[in-house]
């Protein structure tokens, strides 16, 4: 059964998350960006009232959630 949560479309299954678990870790394209599966656990994590948690917490090193620095005025 799929969740009502989705990232870019794409529902996140029970089992897709089951896998994860016993993997020890998001997919690849977690890491590469192409997906925001992290973001999308952060937000069913906040909608169970279980707090506040950053994507980069349960993803560290993934591109699409580090701190961009701002551009410095030259």
């Amino acid at each position: 059964m799929a969740s009502a949560c989705t990232n870019k479309g794409m529902p996140i299954t029970k089992q897709a998350v089951h896998g994860w678990l016993l993997k020890g870790g998001l997919p690849n394209s977690e890491w590469l960006g192409t997906t925001t599966y992290a973001a999308v656990i952060c937000e069913m994590i906040a909608a169970f009232g279980r707090g506040n948690v950053l994507p980069l917490t349960i993803c560290p090193g993934a591109g699409q959630y580090m701190i961009q620095p701002a551009a410095q005025a030259a």
